[in-house]
């Protein structure tokens, strides 16, 4: 009886409660997060009872892994790796959980690609903004929707069980893409910070937004592309181990952060000392001031749109992390957490569609000009009369 009770905690239970382990993630976030990130953490609030949706799936099935599940593995592990993980045969277990994961990503990117190409209208308006800055959200945007096309092509594999072979050059291409796109991503910020660090030092030549200064975009945009590419080509082609690439992206994220400690505090402190030395000498030049106020406020709308995102999306790396070396026999809740990976990488992408368009005033001026969105108000006005 005993064992029948430790058996039953150990493939029902734990894992129950790995997946719902971000549930307190979200409270805690929610509770003692920073008091101005009140969308971060309402948003956090909300989601916290999604995570308890494992307590109500099919238990008993969940570890009794079936002929045909076993075959799968099997021939996974014969093959390279592949983003598509999931089929009619896995899905059947929880036919109703995954629908509704795939429903609900399905429109998270809808909404993303009603609202990417509004971000970008009203940032091509704003034309006191450096041209490298709006052309780098207009980029991300655009990175974007190659994602969501590649992960349409994965989708229509999942459905209807296309067979997963290491020379189709189709599903080659969209993993490829997917994965650099992800990569991508998480090095955006990096990229921002390296052209703020240029315009720090060269603060004359960047602040006349000159042709020349397109260089800058054209070398962060490509290295950071750059690297994503060969991040995702040395997993899914197998030259490096899933290990060293982790450790690969801890040091580079580690790098990341001690530049954008570096770019902020330096201009922080030069921020401060024109500004006591205006009101005693007045050595600096009027150009330079704006360039270094502009920066700063780069600088601070880096942490207001990504981090408070970036806090969302942790639940996608944990996903990830289980889905990949969580024990062999937990079939399902491993297959959960590959389905839901994919869900919270939408919407680290609609919540920071989101924060680009409501944190910077200029582009929200803007996006509330558009044709599109003022017609909205208009229209509930009307429906409120009637």
């Amino acid at each position: 009886m005993l064992s029948c009770s430790v058996s039953f905690m150990n493939r029902v239970s734990v894992p129950s409660t790995i997946i719902a382990s971000p549930c307190f993630i979200c409270f805690a976030f929610n509770a003692y997060g920073p008091e101005d990130w009140l969308l971060a953490r309402s948003i956090a609030f909300s989601l916290w009872d999604l995570f308890f949706i494992p307590h109500y799936l099919p238990s008993t099935r969940d570890y009794e892994a079936s002929t045909d599940l076993s075959r799968i593995r099997e021939s996974e592990l014969e093959m390279r790796p592949h983003l598509v993980k999931l089929n009619s045969t896995i899905t059947a277990e929880a036919q109703l959980l995954f629908n509704a994961i795939l429903v609900l990503e399905l429109i998270l990117l809808l909404i993303f690609v009603i609202g990417g190409p509004l971000l970008c209208m009203s940032v091509w308006r704003i034309g006191s903004i450096h041209r490298n800055f709006r052309c780098q959200i207009c980029l991300a945007v655009t990175m974007y929707f190659i994602c969501i096309g590649t992960r349409l092509v994965l989708i229509y594999y999942q459905l209807y069980d296309i067979p997963l072979t290491d020379n189709d050059p189709l599903l080659l291409m969209a993993e490829l893409l997917r994965d650099t796109s992800v990569g991508y991503h998480s090095g955006l910020a990096c990229a921002m910070v390296l052209q703020t660090l240029v315009a720090t030092h060269y603060w004359e030549w960047y602040e006349k937004g000159s042709c020349s200064t397109s260089f800058v975009l054209l070398f962060s945009e490509t290295t950071n592309i750059l690297f994503a590419a060969v991040n995702a080509s040395s997993w899914l082609l197998e030259t490096l181990g899933i290990s060293v690439r982790n450790m690969w992206l801890i040091i580079l994220a580690n790098n990341k952060f001690q530049l954008f400690v570096y770019t902020y505090r330096k201009n922080d402190r030069q921020l401060k000392m024109m500004t006591l030395d205006r009101i005693s000498y007045g050595n600096y030049r009027i150009d330079r001031s704006f360039q270094v106020r502009e920066n700063v406020l780069y600088m601070k709308y880096i942490v207001h749109t990504i981090v408070p995102a970036a806090l969302i999306a942790t639940p996608c790396f944990l996903c990830f992390a289980f889905n990949e070396f969580g024990p062999t026999d937990w079939l399902l809740s491993r297959s959960i957490s590959y389905a839901v990976w994919d869900l919270f990488f939408a919407i680290f992408r609609v919540i920071y569609l989101y924060l680009e368009i409501r944190t910077h005033p200029q582009i929200w001026h803007q996006f509330k000009k558009l044709r599109v969105v003022r017609r909205l108000p208009k229209r509930r006005k009307v429906r409120a009369r009637i």
